[in-house]
């Protein structure tokens, strides 16, 4: 007999897959509950598993050789599933010769399979890739041959629209960006670029190049081999570049020269979204006036924009980069990532766009304030506020304007939780920081929560926050837990947090005794049935050894108890014994494919700060 499902009309089955999420979908038609639906979800032309950490080997195979029709498919995104076989991932893309749209980046696969995608799917004009130091001698092999891939290379890129490349750059990473630039030289049709740049640990240990002067002999090489190809800029509606990795405020003078002579040679009046991290000269007059730039954002000071008189940022709904002084009114403004000198540039600023419905503010931390209590941004929905120490005369007032609030990230992102900043006297009544920070439970409407690299959280901050927070799903914290007893309250009141569904703690523990921080927290989790994402994450710790099977007990119990858990990640810093890792790696593959659940990524241990070999990594 037919189910109810098998009954429904095809416009609202296919209505359903606009609220469900690719595992659903997979998961629903492997079940066997309805063939009607398994047949239209795997007569869909895109196909998306992008970070679906769940999708195995076999199931994702099994899935494709039951219902998925490779021939209609036109749009393909396994984007981060670095895990999938290179045989098996190039065997389905190739498989697929319709493709139009194909998304790879972080893969298994390399330049060597790319030629050979491109000479089975002809009609591919967008896609994402990732690029390594292992693919430049790939192409320096093409290139001595003369190679048809070469060719089949060069002529699929040159019909490129949309292009993304995820580049993994090492200690000496010159081969990498000669590769990209190659490669772009190639393009004539792009007009959406986004290049993001992932630095690795010896890029900043031993410098960008390795020697004093390699980076200007760099720039200045591909200014004359590569920079003459690229008019095809001229083009672009999207220009992004993004760092990752390590201190990604080191400068990177390849990034800097290109965007350079684009913006010097190239008349960029098709360009809608600019987003640099880069401290780079871009000016008022490189803009051209008329034209629709709609996004633009720097990681240098946007200094000299300093008004719109010809309109030509009229357009401009999201700016970053800039003093938040320097602005006038620009009705479309909805987004601004900038840096306040002055109390009169905030107020200014805030009074003449009541409707910013995002506001990261970086606070210079020296000058005084003395805000006036005339405006309100009841649209804002995030509010970043990145401080080395929240001030009560900025955080107080902010929070009691804007009454929507629904993100709220205190403190810099990229710290380590060892020694967070802490003023003088900041406990004195006075101060009265610990009753400022309590006022964010007037944000009712509060979901996500972020306080990093400050030190605060005493008393009965955690019972206020969570009661006055019923919204909260995502909770993170590096720091801030300066002594024992804010680490009790906080396991004490976790539960509170009905429903939280995010939680990450970075944390270093280093008061002595028998209590091992990371127990403690776990047992305070198990009341919080409903969490799906948890990192646990011990700088240091008071080096109490983990004995290998009371470790794998505690674990275990603990994400066999969490029956919505698709995520784990637990670090400690205590010393664990040989062998327990591989040994807990093993238990959870097995765990996962009695409950596909998701993806628990198995423990491992940091070096203890006591033994000198302790290096603080970024904040979660």
């Amino acid at each position: 007999m037919a189910t109810h499902f098998d009954s429904l009309p095809v416009d609202i089955l296919l209505h359903l897959f606009n609220y469900m999420n690719e595992k659903d979908c997979i998961t629903f038609s492997l079940s066997g509950v309805s063939d009607r639906f398994s047949c239209l979800c795997g007569e869909r032309r895109t196909l998306s598993i992008q970070q679906c950490y769940f999708v195995t080997h076999n199931l994702f195979h099994t899935y494709l050789s039951s219902w998925v029709i490779p021939e209609i498919v036109t749009s393909l995104d396994t984007s981060h599933c670095y895990w999938l076989p290179s045989d098996f991932l190039f065997d389905v893309v190739t498989s697929m010769s319709h493709l139009s749209s194909l998304h790879i980046q972080d893969t298994k696969l390399n330049l060597s399979h790319l030629w050979q995608i491109f000479k089975s799917c002809h009609q591919i004009v967008k896609i994402s890739i990732s690029l390594s130091e292992n693919d430049e001698p790939i192409f320096d092999k093409m290139k001595e041959f003369e190679s048809s891939s070469l060719q089949t290379l060069s002529n699929s890129f040159s019909k490129l629209t949309h292009l993304k490349i995820l580049a993994f750059n090492g200690a000496y990473y010159i081969d990498s960006w000669f590769l990209m630039l190659q490669l772009l030289s190639y393009c004539r049709k792009c007009v959406d670029l986004h290049l993001e740049i992932v630095y690795s640990e010896e890029y900043f240990r031993y410098g960008p190049f390795g020697k004093d002067d390699y980076d200007d002999v760099f720039v200045n090489r591909a200014r004359e081999k590569f920079f003459p190809n690229l008019s095809w800029m001229a083009l672009l509606k999207n220009l992004v570049i993004l760092k990752r990795g390590g201190l990604i405020s080191y400068p990177d003078e390849c990034v800097k020269g290109l965007v350079n002579w684009i913006f010097s040679q190239y008349d960029m009046s098709c360009v809608e979204r600019v987003w640099i991290m880069e401290d780079v000269g871009i000016s008022r007059d490189t803009i051209p006036s008329g034209s629709q730039i709609k996004s633009i954002l720097c990681d240098g000071q946007l200094s000299s924009f300093d008004g719109d008189d010809d309109g030509r940022f009229g357009q401009l709904e999201h700016i970053g980069g800039i003093g938040l002084e320097q602005w006038t009114v620009l009705p479309n403004l909805r987004y601004i990532h900038g840096y306040c000198i002055s109390s009169e540039g905030v107020d200014e600023l805030c009074r003449a766009h009541p409707k910013l419905e995002h506001l990261h503010l970086n606070d210079n931390n020296g000058y005084p304030f003395c805000m006036k209590d005339d405006w309100m941004l009841n649209h804002l929905k995030t509010l970043v506020y990145n401080c080395s120490f929240p001030r009560k005369d900025i955080l107080e007032l902010f929070l009691k304007a804007t009454p929507n609030l629904e993100v709220l990230h205190i403190g810099y992102s990229n710290r380590s939780a060892m020694d967070p900043w802490t003023p003088l006297g900041y406990k004195s009544s006075q101060s009265g920081m610990t009753d400022c920070l309590k006022t964010i439970l007037r944000c009712g409407r509060l979901t996500t929560l972020s306080l990093n690299a400050f030190c605060l959280f005493e008393g009965d901050f955690f019972e206020t926050i969570f009661s006055g927070c019923p919204l909260l799903r995502n909770l993170h914290i590096c720091g801030g837990l300066s002594c024992p007893e804010s680490f009790d309250n906080l396991c004490r009141y976790l539960p509170l947090a009905e429903k939280l569904r995010d939680f990450r703690l970075q944390y270093a523990y280093e008061y002595e005794g028998e209590i091992m921080p990371n127990r403690a927290v776990l047992n305070a989790l198990l009341d919080s049935k409903r969490l799906e994402r948890i990192v646990l994450y011990e700088e240091d710790g008071p080096n109490i050894p983990w004995l290998s099977q009371e470790l794998q007990d505690v674990l275990l119990k603990f994400v066999s108890s969490m029956p919505n858990l698709v995520c784990f990640c637990f670090i400690t810093a205590s010393e664990i014994e040989p062998g327990t890792v591989a040994e807990l790696k093993k238990k959870f593959d097995e765990l996962i494919c009695r409950n596909s659940t998701g993806l628990l990524v198995p423990c491992r241990s940091v070096p203890s700060q006591s033994d000198g070999s302790h290096s603080p990594s970024n904040s979660l």
